[in-house]
């Protein structure tokens, strides 16, 4: 499914950025929120009742990261890798249709991840305090804790998933300042 919305970060990112080889470490917290394209494009069955996702979910979230990982210069580019943690919180609202109930209900899912992220990269310095950055980040579940609210329940229930279907990738193109 495609997301469409916006995402923010902001961090410290360590760099020498003087020798061939650096050993890099990048610490962010970022948010993100915008609305997922599932109507017609997502369903799933859960106690032998089919269910279909209506109109196109809201979600947002936001995280910690902490990374590190060795970086090769070469003139003005850079080029590296991240390995560190990506630990936050999202939430997730939707309507959805069930086959066999007479009533559409909203769909609710609150979650605490903890993810282990691979974060590639290649750089360009634009000023002695400035470099263009294009990366991408695959985010490896660890820990998927998901507190689900739908049709059979009033109240919020608790589920673990390792590894559901679930291995998100993001691109990234950006400015990183040096202070």
């Amino acid at each position: 499914m495609y997301a469409n919305g916006f995402s923010f970060e902001i961090g410290l990112f360590n760099s020498d950025e003087d020798g061939l080889f650096d050993l890099v470490t990048s610490h962010t917290f970022g948010f993100s929120s915008g609305k997922i394209n599932t109507y017609n494009n997502y369903s799933w069955k859960d106690s032998y009742t089919s269910f279909k996702a209506g109109n196109n979910a809201k979600f947002s979230n936001f995280y910690f990261k902490d990374m590190f990982g060795p970086q090769i210069n070469f003139f003005i580019l850079s080029a590296g890798v991240l390995l560190g943690s990506n630990i936050g919180f999202d939430w997730l609202k939707m309507e959805a249709d069930a086959l066999n109930i007479k009533d559409d209900y909203i769909y609710k899912e609150r979650r605490i991840f903890l993810d282990f992220a691979v974060q590639p990269y290649i750089s360009v310095n634009i000023k002695r305090f400035a470099k263009i950055y294009l990366a991408t980040e695959l985010d490896l579940p660890v820990l998927r804790a998901r507190f689900i609210k739908d049709s059979y329940y009033r109240d919020y229930h608790f589920s673990l998933d390792w590894f559901k279907d679930d291995i998100p990738t993001v691109y990234k193109l950006g400015v990183v300042l040096f202070f």
